[in-house]
């Protein structure tokens, strides 16, 4: 037995690794899966060059399905890596974070498509973080900003769908009070795909953040994992094992609950 990167391996495990050939994908065949996905990319490095890994992962089982390593983020790999990765399976919604390449790919799909809430929310304070420090906003007015803002964020924050709508109409009546920073977001953002924020609190099953995906990432391929491989192989030898890992642990986890 050996630790490697504070993980006990047996010797039979590394002989194991070093007996698989990934040439880009990794795959979980463990379950049924539930057709209400997650969809993230964790950017990464393989002998000093960009590439990608594609996760999909289940919100229900918590466990990740597929995952692929590639050169380029374009639209032609997301979208064949989300068709391989749900073919043969329900496929009900998938939830991403706002990254625009996505609704094209996933409209394509014809799926729905929740967006992430932490990322909107992550997003309109980052807007008013920079709209305050490049005017020189003072105390009072900052005040306001913020307090308007936590009027928009309180949509979202509805029982359904119906009253989502509702509170965001509401708000949408005093658009003269509206700080012109959020302004400009709802008329260009949010407006345009406030649906896909609150298809969540209509269908509990529908996850409203990838932060899964991200807490999975964190725990699989910490920063000096990331930068130790040099091959393709390499990589997704070690994510094999931390897929298989993770998938063990979770499922001993849902057994004793």
């Amino acid at each position: 037995m050996i630790i490697f990167f504070g993980i006990r391996i047996s010797h039979q495990t590394i002989k194991n690794w070093s007996d698989k050939n990934h040439e880009e994908s990794i795959s979980n065949e463990k379950f049924e899966y539930s057709g209400y996905y997650l969809y993230d990319e964790q950017f990464l490095r393989l002998n000093e060059v960009r590439h990608y890994r594609l996760t999909l992962f289940d919100a229900i089982l918590n466990v990740p399905i597929l995952e692929r390593i590639v050169r380029r983020r374009i639209p032609k790999n997301t979208k064949k890596f989300i068709l391989d990765s749900t073919k043969n399976k329900p496929f009900i919604c998938l939830t991403t974070d706002l990254f625009p390449m996505y609704r094209n790919v996933v409209d394509e799909i014809g799926v729905n498509r929740q967006l992430c809430i932490f990322h909107l929310f992550q997003t309109i304070n980052h807007k008013l973080k920079v709209y305050c420090r490049r005017n020189k906003i003072n105390t009072k007015q900052r005040e306001h900003i913020y307090e308007n803002a936590q009027e928009l964020k309180n949509c979202f924050r509805q029982n359904s769908t119906k009253e989502a709508i509702g509170q965001f109409k509401q708000y949408l009546q005093n658009y003269m009070a509206i700080p012109v920073v959020l302004k400009d977001f709802i008329r260009k953002h949010i407006i345009n795909h406030f649906h896909r924020y609150v298809q969540h609190l209509d269908d509990e099953n529908i996850e409203k953040t990838s932060n899964t995906v991200e807490n999975y990432y964190r725990q699989t391929n910490p920063e000096k994992i990331k930068k130790l491989y040099k091959t393709k192989n390499g990589i997704l030898t070690f994510l094999d094992y931390q897929m298989e890992n993770w998938t063990e642990k979770t499922h001993k986890n849902q057994i004793s609950l």
